[in-house]
């Protein structure tokens, strides 16, 4: 139960070094994540890391905002 000093459980898998949590489950519990950190999701195309509310989606793959959005064309199957 989330509130005060209750922690709030964030379902996750490990991947040797790395903690992974899915996306939605890191939305759910929005408002308790204020802290100024940044939320990141991988490009399909470029694998650069890019701040999620800058980011976009092409058939369920994340694609980065690069100028002029050749990966996000990629994935359209425009280039």
């Amino acid at each position: 139960q989330g509130g005060g000093c209750n922690p709030i459980p964030v379902k996750h898998e490990r991947r040797g070094t790395d903690l992974v949590m899915k996306l939605d489950a890191m939305t759910a519990h929005a408002p308790f994540f204020k802290t100024g950190q940044r939320i990141t999701v991988r490009c399909s195309v470029c694998r650069m890391d890019e701040d999620l509310e800058k980011a976009g989606q092409v058939n369920g793959k994340w694609h980065c905002a690069m100028p002029g959005l050749p990966c996000k064309l990629r994935l359209e199957g425009k280039n």
